[in-house]
């Protein structure tokens, strides 16, 4: 959970290396929402492909919201 927690940093790099060094589903789709926020569709369709999920239709805050609830949920 400690390296989910880091995400909230506002450097983007840093959010990226650190996904790029977690394995798993949720790794993946957090690895989607960052390159979605960047605009880079290309690479967030295969992240999202790699987490078992659709492309998402949310806002950037919605789905932000919806990884870090999903998060939450699985250390309890």
């Amino acid at each position: 959970m400690q390296k989910v927690t880091c995400l909230t940093a506002r450097q983007a790099g840093i959010k990226h290396k650190i996904t790029q060094d977690i394995n798993g589903k949720d790794a993946a789709w957090v690895h989607a929402y960052l390159h979605r926020k960047e605009g880079d569709s290309g690479n967030a369709s295969y992240w999202y492909s790699r987490a078992g999920k659709s492309f998402s239709n949310k806002t950037l805050d919605e789905e932000w919201e919806e990884i870090v609830k999903a998060l939450i949920e699985k250390e309890k």
